[in-house]
């Protein structure tokens, strides 16, 4: 689920992208000027290697004892669907305060279907909240004359009905239900899935992914977009100035639901880093794993991270 910060929109610049492979980190520079938005690679499976062991990453949900200090007062990821039950009203009103927000949802849609190859795709939006992020999915599927099935999750049945509000066609369903548990939702088969700013918000990360692992195709694409900080301490000041003299005010006001907003600000100062996510999405199964930033005073603060499911 997205927080929303006041920024403007995605302006062209050259986004700083990262490149690690056995350990060693290469820099490269990449315009950010067009869509699809150009990725560099993380990480890859090494050979000979289980993936559930790559890297060394310990099979950790999101709530363990290292991050414990997550479940300060206010709430916490098991109340975070019922918070956004009662922003749902005005959760829109929120985000379109921010001129980059769809800009990065069509980001994101687009670093997903550049990598779909077929012209009737089943598609999953996980986390679509308002269904913002499904609209940007189904326009962007229906620029490149796609005919795509797209069903939209998420565990906030408030936020499941705005969606529904938008006047899908029958191309679009909805679910409610947790990502965590996808096998619980009967979905079909999906060649690309998107998932924007889930994962910090779920209550455990590497499930979540496997999950996402079952659910595609051989071959097929998951991307995410996500708030990240714990690389950069430049970045995580960035964030905590924007959110505590622009978001949490404007939440007061507008969504009338502080808590929520805290937690959010809290769920992205508490989220693990690029480099560790891409470990995970390795270990649950993925290939090769790729990220890049945004633009602008969000670069180093939003990241989009895309796996592809391997043969086999």
């Amino acid at each position: 689920m997205p927080l929303c910060p006041l920024v403007a929109p995605l302006e062209p610049c050259r986004a700083v992208l990262h490149t690690v492979c056995h350990g060693q980190t290469l820099c490269a520079r990449a315009s950010a000027r067009h869509i699809p938005p150009r990725f560099a690679t993380v990480l890859r499976p090494r050979r000979g290697v289980s993936t559930c062991a790559t890297a060394g990453v310990p099979l950790l949900g999101s709530i363990t004892p290292e991050r414990t200090h997550m479940l300060r007062e206010g709430l916490n990821k098991l109340q975070v669907s019922a918070g956004f039950d009662e922003v749902a009203a005005t959760y829109d009103a929120m985000v379109s305060l921010n001129p980059g927000y769809r800009r990065h949802l069509q980001l994101a849609a687009e670093s997903l279907l550049s990598h779909v190859h077929t012209q009737k795709p089943v598609l999953l939006d996980l986390g679509c909240g308002s269904g913002l992020s499904t609209a940007a999915l189904l326009a962007a599927a229906r620029r490149r004359g796609m005919d795509p099935t797209i069903v939209g999750v998420d565990a906030s049945g408030g936020m499941l009905e705005q969606a529904q509000r938008r006047g899908f066609d029958d191309t679009v369903s909805f679910r409610h239900g947790r990502a965590e548990q996808l096998s619980d939702l009967d979905l079909p088969p999906a060649d690309g899935v998107l998932a924007c700013y889930l994962l910090r918000n779920v209550t455990d990360v590497d499930a979540t992914l496997r999950a996402i692992q079952t659910q595609l195709r051989t071959r097929a694409t998951f991307v995410a977009q996500d708030y990240s900080v714990a690389d950069s301490e430049s970045s995580r000041r960035r964030w905590t100035a924007v959110n505590q003299t622009i978001i949490l005010p404007l939440a007061s006001v507008i969504a009338r639901n502080r808590d929520l907003y805290e937690y959010l600000h809290r769920s992205v100062d508490d989220f693990m880093g690029v480099q560790e996510l891409a470990q995970r999405i390795i270990a649950a199964g993925f290939a090769t794993v790729e990220s890049r930033s945004v633009g602008g005073w969000q670069h180093g603060i939003l990241h989009l991270v895309r796996g592809t499911k391997p043969l086999g």
